[in-house]
């Protein structure tokens, strides 16, 4: 429940802070506009805004904050460049048992130079990250804490400054000061009885206490006309209830005391509340008037230090509060009363809460949560539809996410949901409750873009499988890499046999709305892969190559051929021609290439069909996605490698030497590859040149090699780069005959290894 208000709250503090930064900035020409009465209410509409603990989203929030969780896997760190993956091909019914049962596993797996986690350290690494403190709710409790003791200061300064007040005060007898009290009560038209006090502690009228306030004078002579001025200004406070004003104000800076802002927002309001109530005292009034009212103020202004507390009004000020109070006075420029201003102000405040989103209840974010039960929205039953049991059924609807997913009959009240950025865990409640965040049992994951297959869900070290696509997008289950329950038998049971029910989960998912991935460029359309998204015209299509699964042709509207295409490349360290166009053929060809991916993108189109600008906006919409690991990747590292001090050894395969079955070094057979010259006529366009010399090189650990694969032997598979081991040999018994470059890190090892050529 606070995780949700804190987050709620966080969403409201941004919204208002952007119009509080905008009225400091703007308050010069706010000013000169604008009554004082009209920034008195703004204040107000704000801070009653920053209380109202609901927020409403739009579905994709311009403004998204980075989402905690509470339960992270091993894929939070299948970063491409750190963990490889681990072949899995086995469908997600298959893999569900492996995932429970087979928790004893040691086996490390080494692959491409890095070590992947064995099942048993995943669930050690799990465990002790679902079983740490809770970012969200550590900070909901800061935020509790911190609200709470400073109203209790507050508090406390109030009642020891009341009780102050009440040692040091006596009941006013003056019939003169009393007759002018009432003339000015019948004169501003306040039927309540407030008692009226002279107080020798204090230097300057004031207005004190919420529930039964005082009018507090000091033990000071005024002058009659002077006398009737303060009097006027501290009635209009009590008429206008400016203490309760003050009340919201400090609710305000208690619910938000983490930022900044709310406090100067009250500062701002409390000089407000002061110019307000002296642009009433001397409305219609002459400038004589107004010096009279401003030597009034001189006179009661207190010449020491003074405590101020919340729950009251006073008519002094600082050194900087009388220059703006007196300019104020003799500001005789007629000015907007701002109704319409304050409209708009109040609308703004509301656009700017729909921009804003941290809570997946009302957006699809990154890292933090909000959670909902089966009896709240989240887990909604519906009664007439058929479930997956062939009963009733509870149908989780998430319309940020756009899709809906029909749950077990069995599974009410026994699940919580977990929202975060762009995926929803589902949870079994008790291990959930009593084992603080553990008990997943998937996760729904959407992903922008319908060419996502399965073949790159299959790389994580989780097991993945796509269960829709459409709307622009991709929902993929995921199932957790490691154990989720503990050896309790009653809690085991129960998540088990939740857990036998998700292949049929899996079936029940559709889509909910027509929400589609918003395109910033007019008439075009968003679509993306597992490495990339970008803008095409609405009416134009992309498909992936059947044959080369790193390349998308792209097709316009006729449909009657390719008019263009996007080829994965290896990243570039040196290319100064990134994003410069090039001749090619008919068309022209770009490369772009990403710094924090390493990757690398070529993408062609056809200059006699596609149009400059659209061959523009396809190029500047163009944007890389941290997809799986691919023998790109590993090309890029082998380039690294190179630069890094390495080489490159140019050969074949002469033998292994074995250890324990292993291979553990390569014997090379050194060749060179001598491309045709001017002069050259070879058939390939190449020739090699055998330089009868045999190398020997161990191999490291997890190096890889990338066969070309069958039926051209001339081009290589996306994910087809199995470990040099045992396995390698007994598939590829014709290894012997490919001819290979071999990466040769700075250390001797080889590194990685790349099919050249296929005789």
């Amino acid at each position: 429940m606070f995780e949700m208000l804190f987050q709620t709250i966080i969403e409201i503090t941004l919204a208002v802070s952007v119009i509080i930064v905008l009225l400091l900035i703007f308050s010069k020409i706010l000013d000169k506009n604008y009554t004082t009465k009209w920034r008195y209410w703004v204040w107000l509409v704000l801070a009653v805004r920053l209380l109202i603990p609901f927020n409403i989203s739009l579905p994709n929030a311009p403004i998204q904050l980075s989402q905690f969780e509470t339960t992270r896997t091993v894929d939070n760190i299948n970063n491409h460049q750190s963990i490889q993956p681990v072949e899995q091909t086995k469908p997600i019914e298959e893999k569900l048992d492996t995932n429970i049962i087979n928790e004893n596993s040691s086996d490390k797996i080494f692959v491409n130079n890095h070590l992947a986690l064995s099942q048993n350290e995943a669930t050690q690494y799990k465990m002790t990250i679902s079983r740490s403190f809770d970012t969200v709710k550590v900070l909901s409790i800061v935020w509790i804490l911190g609200g709470i003791l400073f109203l209790l200061y507050q508090l406390i300064v109030y009642f020891s400054y009341r009780r102050k007040i009440k040692l040091s005060s006596w009941d006013a007898v003056d019939k003169e000061l009393l007759n002018i009290y009432q003339r000015v009560l019948k004169e501003i038209k306040v039927n309540r009885n407030i008692p009226i006090k002279i107080c020798k502690v204090i230097k300057s009228p004031m207005v004190l206490g919420f529930w039964n306030p005082i009018l507090l004078l000091p033990d000071i002579d005024f002058t009659k006309e002077h006398l009737q001025m303060i009097l006027r200004h501290e009635v209009i406070h009590i008429k206008r209830r400016d203490i309760l004003y003050k009340t919201v104000i400090l609710f305000a800076r208690a619910a938000h005391w983490f930022n900044p802002l709310v406090h100067i927002m009250s500062v701002e309001a409390n000089k407000d509340i002061e110019l307000s109530c002296d642009a009433a005292v001397v409305e219609n009034q002459n400038v004589d008037y107004r010096k009279d009212y401003s030597e009034a103020i001189l006179m009661s202004v207190y010449k020491g230090n003074r405590r101020k507390t919340v729950f009251s009004t006073y008519f002094g000020g600082g050194k900087k509060m009388l220059k703006k109070r007196f300019a104020s006075l003799f500001d005789l420029r007629k000015k907007k009363k701002g109704i319409i201003s304050l409209i708009l102000v109040a609308l703004l405040i509301g656009i700017m809460g729909l921009c804003i989103s941290c809570s997946k209840t009302a957006v699809a974010g990154d890292d933090s949560k909000t959670r909902t039960e089966d009896s709240n929205k989240t887990g909604e039953e519906n009664n007439g539809k058929t479930g997956v049991e062939g009963d009733q059924a509870t149908i989780y609807e998430n319309e940020a996410l756009g899709f809906s997913l029909e749950l077990p009959k069995e599974w009410k009240d026994r699940y919580v949901v977990e929202e975060w950025g762009n995926s929803v865990g589902f949870f079994s409640k008790k291990v959930y409750e009593q084992y603080n965040g553990m008990g997943l049992l998937f996760t729904i994951v959407r992903d922008v873009g319908e060419l996502i297959t399965e073949k790159d869900t299959q790389q994580a070290l989780q097991a993945q499988q796509i269960l829709l696509q459409g709307n622009g997008y991709t929902y993929y289950m995921r199932l957790p890499s490691d154990v989720q329950y503990p050896m309790e038998e009653e809690l085991s049971d129960d998540y088990i046999a939740m857990s036998k029910q998700i292949s049929k989960v899996a079936k029940g998912i559709e889509l909910l709305g027509n929400q589609k991935p918003q395109a910033s460029n007019k008439g075009f359309k968003v679509v993306g892969s597992s490495f990339f998204t970008l803008e095409i015209p609405e009416n134009w299509d992309i498909k992936q190559e059947l044959l080369s699964d790193f390349t998308w042709y792209i097709y316009d509207e006729t449909q009657k051929g390719e008019v263009g295409a996007i080829t994965l490349v290896p990243y570039d360290f040196g290319d100064e021609s990134e994003g410069e166009y090039t001749s090619s053929y008919s068309g022209v060809q770009v490369l772009l290439y990403d710094d924090e991916t390493l990757r690398g993108a070529s993408i062609f189109l056809n200059l006699e069909i596609v149009k400059q600008e659209i061959i523009d906006t396809i190029k500047n919409s163009f944007s890389f996605v941290n997809g799986p690991f691919n023998i790109f990747d590993l090309q890029t590292q082998g380039k690294q490698y190179l630069a890094q001090g390495g080489k490159k050894v140019f050969g074949r395969i002469e033998d292994f030497e074995m250890e324990n079955g292993e291979p553990v070094t390569v014997k090379i057979n050194v060749m060179e590859f001598i491309p045709d010259g001017i002069d050259d006529n070879n058939p390939n366009g190449f020739r090699i040149e055998d330089l009868d010399k045999i190398e020997t090189y161990p191999l490291d650990i997890g190096a890889r090699v990338v066969p070309l694969v069958p039926p051209g032997n001339n081009s290589f598979k996306l994910y087809e780069m199995p470990l040099l081991d045992s396995d390698f040999i007994k598939k590829y018994d014709n290894y012997k005959y490919f001819y290979y470059d071999f990466i040769i890190g700075s250390d001797g090892k080889v590194k990685s290894v790349f099919g050249r050529y296929v005789p």
